[in-house]
């Protein structure tokens, strides 16, 4: 969100979140979105403008109209929504890490942002919601040796079906094909947003009470950010494929381990010790992980 005010919409259903994790630390429950609600008053015609339909975009507006029923949500996309999801995971859409559902144990694998997620980010949500969400709205999932967790489906279609089914009937609207090219502050406060079409030359402005940016790590998030205020910390590269110098690897393109046992030497890192995963080979590289 870009102001302290859109916050209040997900923090009074994260806050119940957390008082059920203190009843049942066996197994956290999920907030409902029966009971987590803001009072219509409070969000009677306002509007809140997503940018971005990947996962977390969609997810977010989904959450914000179970919070706040009254609120009107928008998400705009240049791409069809979820597009990323059909293909993640090889095609099985690997949701979050069961081994990883404590904070401190998820966070050891971030180097930067580490505090972060100690602190106010798993007060809203956390792997175990994410786990317990979907189960709530009927998506079996299944936590593999790895950690990762995938549907029993297989098939990451189950979990793109769910959250556009979701979208759908909290009466989330979804718009594709087109850029939120520019962003500025009225002087009463509201967002103003310059959308674009794509494949027609249309240029439409939005007055938007919030706005919540979910691009990923498109550079365009990046300057809207910009554009309302926000000061960026330069990104740095956190998962990637390494590019193996070796014509001949390219002829397994496509190639799919189950188990690699991989291991990096890096200067003046301890405990660098190798590591179970899975890895396929591209035209250009190998991924591990994937």
């Amino acid at each position: 969100m870009t102001s302290a005010t859109p916050w209040t919409l997900l923090r009074y259903g994260a806050s119940l979140a957390a008082t059920a994790r203190l009843s049942a630390p066996t197994r956290p429950l999920c907030f409902s979105s029966s009971h987590a609600t803001i009072k219509s008053q409070q969000t009677s015609e306002q509007l809140l403008v997503v940018i971005g339909a990947g996962p977390a975009g969609v997810y977010a507006a989904i959450r914000a109209k179970e919070v706040a029923p009254h609120l009107r949500v928008l998400v705009i996309d240049k791409g069809r929504p979820l597009s990323k999801v059909k293909i993640s995971g090889g095609g099985r859409c690997n949701v979050t890490n069961g081994h990883h559902v404590e904070k401190t144990r998820l966070a050891e694998n971030y180097p930067r942002g580490n505090r972060e997620l100690r602190g106010s980010f798993f007060n809203f949500h956390g792997p175990q919601d994410t786990i317990c969400w979907f189960s709530d709205h009927g998506v079996e999932l299944k936590t593999e040796e790895d950690g990762r967790v995938f549907p029993v489906s297989n098939s990451s279609a189950t979990i793109v079906d769910c959250l556009l089914h979701e979208a759908k009937k909290n009466g989330v609207t979804l718009q594709t094909g087109k850029v939120v090219s520019d962003a500025s502050i009225s002087d009463k406060g509201k967002y103003i947003l310059k959308i674009e079409k794509r494949t027609i030359d249309l240029v439409e402005f939005v007055e938007a009470d919030h706005v919540l940016i979910a691009t990923g790590s498109s550079q365009q998030g990046y300057k809207i950010a910009v554009k309302l205020g926000h000061s960026i910390v330069d990104p740095m590269p956190s998962l990637f494929t390494f590019k193996i110098d070796d014509a001949q690897l390219a002829t397994l393109s496509g190639v799919t381990f189950p188990k690699v046992k991989a291991k990096m030497k890096l200067e003046k890192v301890r405990g660098n010790a190798p590591e179970l995963t899975q890895a396929c080979w591209t035209h250009v590289g190998d991924t591990l992980g994937s």
